[in-house]
């Protein structure tokens, strides 16, 4: 049984669907945005599996949607430790919105200390700086996965399958994002 990624044709998997959480993301923000406004996009080489598949996402929805000009994407090395480096050099007074593959609260706490009050973000994932942005109205909202839940379908998968021999109906089984406001932001 795999977690959170199809392995192949022959193993069971519970998994989110990266690539569109970051199309979702990106309809939000476009949402949120007004025609021609400029987006700065950041990615880096030091990526992992999941987020790049969200960066792809949401890439290909801001292309298709052709609402908004694309500044980047801007690809970084070691990002976490080049934030500001990136955000000196890219994040200009003309940009409205930012968005990265990794380490985006992180950039928007920085823009923020530099005094970008007004950029409109929408985020992927859930830590408790993503929260705290949400209810402080920093971060419009955030697409996560329900980690918890995806963990709790496999477990119940997996023992259904070697207790009672009874096999799931799908060998791939997409959970669905949630999508969190303030509104609905569990405190």
């Amino acid at each position: 049984m795999a977690l959170d990624m199809p392995l192949d044709r022959n193993t069971y998997s519970v998994y989110s669907n990266y690539f569109k959480a970051g199309r979702i993301t990106a309809n939000i923000l476009l949402n949120a945005l007004n025609k021609g406004d400029k987006i700065l996009l950041i990615d880096t080489e030091d990526d992992r599996i999941s987020s790049k598949l969200v960066f792809e996402g949401f890439y290909s929805k801001v292309v298709e949607s052709k609402k908004c000009e694309i500044v980047g994407p801007v690809f970084q090395s070691d990002l976490k430790n080049n934030i500001d480096r990136v955000l000196e050099k890219y994040l200009t007074s003309d940009i409205v919105s930012l968005y990265s593959s990794r380490f985006l609260v992180d950039m928007v706490e920085r823009a923020i200390n530099r005094g970008n009050n007004n950029l409109r973000i929408v985020d992927n994932g859930f830590s408790n700086n993503t929260k705290q942005l949400i209810r402080d109205e920093k971060v419009i909202a955030t697409v996560s996965q329900k980690h918890s839940e995806l963990g709790y379908l496999v477990a119940k998968y997996m023992f259904e399958y070697l207790y009672k021999d009874v096999k799931p109906k799908k060998i791939n089984n997409e959970y669905e994002n949630t999508i969190i406001f303030k509104e609905n932001l569990p405190y």
